[in-house]
Order: structure tokens, then C-alpha cells, then sequence
């Protein structure tokens, strides 16, 4: 025979708000213990990402070489180009635009127009979607600003170069070494018309890259797996970053070959602080001075560069700046460590 349960009388005892608020600070314990080692997890992938990217891009610099036996100009510019607001800079079509058929992005490549580039966008429906493109291997997943820099030569003048056109460019976080230092002198001349002589009296990269000029590997005599090709980062500043204007703060648009864009010098370092309208360009020109943009990137202490040779290295932001600057260039014969 079996008996009935028998209740306790009176009302359940439930959580008193003291046990709640324990639970509550033990689960927010939890949490903030947990955050950081996801986070971690989250760069970690992210970092793997921006080195193979870097590698495949190597792979696409060096199958270009072998095709061509040179590695392309960082950017091809030429003088007086009708329609360009300065009259220099077009077609303004970057080293990255002919690594496209490398990548397996050879449909890109086959829309382009490598005679107007950048130049007419607004009159070439093909290149417009070109460079509205994002390619995943141009971009670390590390770095969330969307923004894309779209100012400099032929862009300075916001018509007919306005929205939707330069918000919307595919950018990158890796461009190409163009030496040590960290400031162009690229157009004291040119507002004269004098592109030739303003070439001439101008800083002359000596890293493995530059505008207009391909190089092959065997000039670079300081050994490829001792120059810098490329490297990671963030902003790129412009004459034109103004409040208001079309390229406030953001990565470089990866069609575009203007020079102090699609470059960068050593002479800002690695991750060093720069507070006029990005944390990268270099730091030796006035706020709103053209130059090309500093080593930067969002992992922590350092950033991913690529060697000449297609290796791919970690930088610490600590690294001597004699010794970052050697590996800069192509024709120093210094003795450098990157260790």
C-alpha cells in the first residue's frame, strides 16, 4: 500500500536576491574570464589570415617576375593626363591591378582598362565595378574601419569624382616598400606643369618599388630575403583628408596607383601614433601632406611584412629603426637584423 507524498506546508522557498546577485557576479565572472581567450582565438585566425594572404600575394609578385622578369611598378602614372584636376597622376593603376590574373581573379583583370584606370571611372561602367570590388586577399580581417582613401591625383577635385564613387572602393591593408625615410617631395612642380623636373628634384624611392619603374629581382643587390616587398596598413593620409572632403580616414583603394598611397616608407616605424586623421601615415609632413603611409596594422606589437624573396615575417614595433630602415632598401649594403 503506498502512501501519498505529503507536502510541506507553507510557500517554496526561492532565491533570495543576495544568492541572485552571486550568481549573476559568478557568471559575470565567467564571462570576463572566457571574452579574452575568444578574442584571442578570433586575432589569432584573423593574423593567420592576413599572413596568407601576404603569401599569396608573394606568389602572385613572383609569378608575375617570371612572366614579365620584373615585378611590376607600384603604380603607373603618367604626365599632363587629360581629365586628371592636376594634370599628373593617370591612369593611376596600381601594382596590385596586374597581380589580379595571379590570384584567381583574372576576370577582374579582363574588365579593366588599364589605359584609363583610374582617370574616367564615371565613363567606364567596367572599371567602376572593378574598383568597387573587394578581394578577400587584399584585405587583413583584423582591420573592421570599412572606410577606403579615394583622395590624391585625380581625385582631389570632389566632381565628377563624388559619392557613390570614392566611399565605395574596394580597399587593402598591404601596399608596397618604397624605402626608408617618410616623406614625398612628389609635387612641388607640378601645379607649374613641370612633371618632368618635379620627377627629377623629388624624392627617388630606394626600395624594391616605385611608380612607373619595374625592377627585376637581381637589382635588388641587397638580397630579396633581406628587402622588404610589402607590408601591412591602416590609413593613408592626402592634401585632400578635410573635414568634409572625399577621403577622410581610411585603407588605400587597391586599383588606385597613386604613389603615396599605394606605398609605404619605414620612416614612421611600426604602430607609432599619428593623430591628424589617421594612426599611419608618416610623420615628418604637415597635417594634410601628401606622403606615403607607415607600417601598421591591428595585431599587437607589430606587423606582417612580406620579403622580396615571397616570405612572410612578423615585425615587432620595437625593431631598432636602423635595422627597419635597411630592410627598406634594395641598395644599401647594410647588415641588418630582423630577428
Amino acid at each position: 500500500m503506498f502512501r501519498p507524498l505529503v507536502h510541506p506546508s507553507g510557500p517554496r522557498r526561492g532565491f533570495t536576491l543576495i544568492e541572485l546577485l552571486v550568481v549573476i557576479a559568478i557568471i559575470a565572472v565567467l564571462i570576463g574570464l572566457l571574452l579574452p581567450a575568444v578574442q584571442k582565438v578570433r586575432e589569432a585566425a584573423s593574423r593567420a589570415k592576413c599572413t596568407n594572404n601576404l603569401k599569396q600575394i608573394g606568389v602572385a609578385l613572383h609569378n608575375f617576375h617570371s612572366s614579365e622578369a620584373k615585378f611590376p611598378a607600384s603604380g603607373i602614372m603618367n604626365a599632363n593626363t587629360v581629365g586628371c584636376g592636376g594634370g599628373y597622376g593617370g591612369p593611376n593603376v596600381s601594382a596590385l591591378v596586374y597581380l589580379t590574373p595571379y590570384i584567381e581573379q583574372g576576370n577582374l583583370y579582363n574588365m579593366y582598362d588599364l589605359v584609363k584606370g583610374q582617370v574616367f571611372p564615371h565613363n567606364n561602367a567596367n572599371n567602376l565595378a572593378v574598383a568597387q570590388t573587394d578581394v578577400s586577399a587584399f584585405i587583413c580581417p583584423s582591420d573592421d574601419n570599412k572606410k577606403v582613401q579615394i583622395t590624391g591625383a585625380c581625385f582631389a577635385n570632389p566632381n565628377p569624382y563624388a559619392a557613390p564613387f570614392p566611399q565605395n572602393n574596394g580597399g587593402t591593408n598591404y601596399v608596397f616598400n618604397a624605402g626608408s625615410g617618410s616623406s614625398w617631395n612628389y609635387h612641388s612642380q607640378v601645379a607649374g606643369g613641370n612633371y618632368a623636373a618635379d620627377q627629377a628634384a623629388s624624392f627617388v624611392p630606394n626600395g624594391a618599388f616605385g611608380p612607373n619603374t619595374k625592377r627585376g629581382i637581381l637589382e635588388i643587390t641587397d638580397g630579396s630575403s633581406n628587402t622588404l616587398a610589402m607590408g601591412e596598413v591602416l590609413w593613408v593620409d592626402h592634401a585632400n583628408n578635410v573635414a568634409g572632403g572625399n577621403g577622410e580616414g581610411g585603407k588605400p583603394a587597391w586599383t588606385v596607383g597613386f604613389a603615396t598611397q599605394i606605398s609605404f616608407q619605414t620612416g614612421g616605424g611600426i604602430n607609432a601614433s599619428w593623430t591628424c586623421k589617421g594612426p599611419s601615415t608618416t610623420v615628418s609632413a604637415g597635417c594634410g601632406s601628401p606622403r606615403a603611409a607607415a607600417l601598421q596594422s591591428k595585431h599587437a606589437g607589430g606587423a606582417n611584412v612580406m620579403m622580396c624573396d615571397g616570405s612572410v615575417r612578423f615585425l615587432s614595433q620595437n625593431i631598432a629603426q636602423q635595422n627597419l630602415d635597411a630592410a627598406a632598401t634594395r641598395a644599401g649594403s647594410e647588415t641588418i637584423g630582423l630577428e
